[in-house]
């Protein structure tokens, strides 16, 4: 996916690139470009990091038939190389909202950890690095698509979810979603050390997860979705 903008500043950037944002099917960013401020149209679209794009092209615009360059600024073009976690067309907005106010809690021997999307967490960073690893995930195979199956189904998934982790060898601490609904009961979850976000999204996909929540040490909590659906 290619995304542009404008080397512009402060809400006159924001609205422009929203602009832009919304003839590419309303994608989000917030990557660091060189010499412009981190970008960011979460308030208004929702979106995550995205901390595999990488910068491609930095080039000066063509000036247009008036001799004017346009906005009087600098083109950028920038490519995912990875996957582009934005709001899938297919989740509507109330879902989105509701995944990203839930609390994912992680039980640890040393107490909870709260996971919030958006935010940095640098007690879970310490607790990553005494694993020494740097990436982990938060999964549960409980309700698919969320929707709600009964208690002993969801138990019979958590389980499949368990032993598949195991045999893949990862070290995972046992966790906790809890939304902001009430009427919406916590949902057992595990907390996956050393995953990286791609293949916990795939792992997320299997068990029928429309997102999961992924991080990095040092960077926000992502939301990511999968290709479950």
């Amino acid at each position: 996916m290619l995304l542009y903008g404008w080397h512009a500043s402060g809400a006159e950037n924001e609205n422009r690139l929203t602009q832009q944002a919304e003839s590419f099917g309303k994608t989000s960013f917030g990557t660091r470009i060189p010499h412009i401020e981190q970008l960011s149209l979460r308030s208004r679209h929702r979106g995550v990091f995205l901390p595999g794009c990488r910068t491609r092209g930095l080039s000066r615009a063509s000036p247009d038939a008036t001799g004017k360059m346009p906005h009087q600024g600098h083109w950028f073009q920038e490519e995912c190389a990875g996957k582009c976690n934005q709001r899938r067309s297919g989740v509507d907005s109330t879902l989105d909202l509701a995944y990203r106010q839930t609390r994912y809690i992680i039980e640890s021997p040393s107490g909870e950890f709260v996971l919030k999307v958006e935010e940095l967490n640098p007690a879970v960073d310490s607790l990553l690095t005494d694993y020494r690893a740097d990436s982990c995930a938060f999964i549960t195979a409980w309700n698919p698509s969320s929707q709600r199956l009964t208690e002993p189904a969801n138990e019979q998934r958590q389980r499949d979810l368990i032993a598949e982790v195991r045999r893949r060898g990862y070290t995972f601490l046992p966790g906790r979603g809890i939304g902001g609904d009430p009427s919406w009961p916590p949902e057992p979850s595990i907390f996956i050390i050393g995953i990286s976000g791609t293949d916990a999204e795939d792992l997320g996909a299997r068990f029928g997860q429309l997102a999961i929540i992924a991080k990095r040490i040092g960077e926000p909590v992502q939301l990511r979705y999968t290709n479950a659906g």
